[in-house]
């Protein structure tokens, strides 16, 4: 799955942890969630101590190409 949020012209705590908490459902279901576009948004803290659960890309031409599964 991939998130872009590149026209989101801001987000709350509260936004951040639901984009995490739903990272961290995804990959206990062995998914991904793929992040793309934040780099002109403030974060809280909470966005980097739980990064782990998701893959941040610089755009959204980048980010689908990471999470792809393998053929097969």
């Amino acid at each position: 799955m991939v998130l872009d949020l590149s026209q989101l012209l801001g987000w709350s705590v509260e936004g951040e942890r639901a984009v995490l908490s739903t990272a961290a459902r995804l990959k206990k279901a062995e998914r991904s969630l793929a992040v793309c576009g934040v780099g002109h948004l403030d974060t809280a803290d909470v966005w980097t101590t739980r990064r782990e659960d998701t893959g941040v890309y610089g755009d959204v031409e980048t980010a689908p190409r990471a999470v792809a599964r393998p053929p097969g």
